[in-house]
C-alpha cells in the first residue's frame, strides 16, 4: 500500500528532510551519552580532571613504594609545575625509564621524593609499568555522573574528530576496524568486565553517529548534503541523478569494507 503523496518523505520540507536524516546519527550520540552517564553511575561518579590531586593509591605500586598517599598533592614533576591531570601524565610520559623528581604537598607540608618510572621488557617489547595513581572522583548525581557522563561523552568526540582528522591527512587502514576488529575488542572488553563493555558500547555509538554524518552517498551525510544542494538550488536532484550517486557510493562503502575486513584479517592471523 503506498501512503498518500503530501505525507511520503519526498513531500517534506528541505529542512524537515535535513532534520529526519540527521535522526539517526543523533541517536547513536543521544545512545552514546545515556551510556556514559551508566557508566559513571556504575563507577560511582566521574573522575575529576582539572586537578594535581591525588585520589587513590595502588597498594604495592610504584607511587605507594615512592612515598605517596591519597590526597597528595603533586605541585611540580622535576621542577616543572603541575596543574592538572593532563600536564601530569604529558610530563611522566616525557621521562618514562627515569627518576623523577616530585615536589608533593600533604596537608600542611611540602617536600620532594623520587618516583622511578620504569618499563619492563616482556617478548622484546617494552611495557610501562602501572604508577599506581588515580584521580580523585566526583561522586555526586549531578556533577559527578549526569555532568560526568556529557562531559566524557564530549572528550570522547573531541579525541573522534581528531582522529578523523588525521585518516584524512594520512589515509591508513591499520587505523579503521572491521567487523573482525570489533570482535577482536569486543573479546578483549568481555574479559575485562563489565564496565569496559559499556565502555565499549559508548564508544562504538559515538563513533557510529560520526561516521554516519561523512558525506558519502548512501550514508546520512551523503543525503543531508543532497538536500543542501537540492536547498541552494530551489530544486531537487532528479530521481535518476540521485539512484546513480546512490549507487556510487554503496559501491564505494563495500569496496571500503571488504578492504578493511580483509586487512583486520591479515592482521589477526599476522599477530
Amino acid at each position: 500500500m503506498i501512503a498518500p503523496k503530501d505525507v511520503q518523505m519526498q513531500s517534506a520540507s528541505v529542512m524537515g528532510r535535513i532534520m529526519t536524516n540527521f535522526a539517526g546519527p543523533m541517536n547513536n550520540f543521544i545512545l552514546g551519552i545515556l551510556l556514559f552517564i551508566f557508566l559513571a553511575f556504575m563507577q560511582g561518579g566521574s573522575p575529576i580532571a582539572n586537578t594535581n590531586q591525588i585520589g587513590l593509591v595502588q597498594k604495592n605500586s610504584l607511587a605507594e613504594k615512592a612515598g605517596l598517599k591519597a590526597k597528595d598533592y603533586i605541585q611540580s614533576v622535576n621542577g616543572v609545575k603541575i596543574n592538572n591531570w593532563n600536564e601530569l601524565l604529558a610530563a611522566f610520559h616525557e621521562h618514562w625509564d627515569e627518576k623523577v623528581t616530585l615536589k608533593v604537598k600533604r596537608v600542611d607540608q611540602t617536600f620532594s621524593l623520587k618516583l622511578p618510572l620504569k618499563t619492563k621488557t616482556y617478548k622484546n617489547e617494552k611495557f610501562r609499568t602501572v604508577i599506581g595513581i588515580s584521580r580523585p572522583m566526583d561522586h555526586s548525581l549531578v556533577g559527578g555522573v549526569i555532568l560526568g557522563g556529557f562531559k566524557e561523552a564530549w572528550s570522547t568526540s573531541v579525541e573522534i574528530l581528531k582522529a578523523l582528522a588525521n585518516l584524512l591527512t594520512g589515509f591508513n587502514l591499520n587505523r579503521l576496524s572491521g567487523p573482525v576488529g570489533i570482535f577482536q575488542m569486543s573479546k578483549r572488553a568481555s574479559q575485562a568486565g563489565l564496565l569496559p563493555v559499556i565502555y565499549l558500547m559508548a564508544m562504538l555509538s559515538m563513533n557510529l553517529g560520526f561516521a554516519n554524518l561523512f558525506p558519502i552517498p548512501a550514508l546520512d551525510g551523503g543525503k543531508i548534503v543532497l538536500n543542501v544542494i537540492e536547498g541552494i538550488r530551489g530544486k531537487p536532484i532528479s530521481h535518476e541523478k540521485e539512484g546513480i550517486i546512490t549507487l556510487v557510493g554503496v559501491v564505494f562503502m563495500l569496496l571500503l569494507m571488504i578492504a578493511v575486513t580483509w586487512n583486520d584479517i591479515l592482521n589477526f592471523f599476522m599477530k
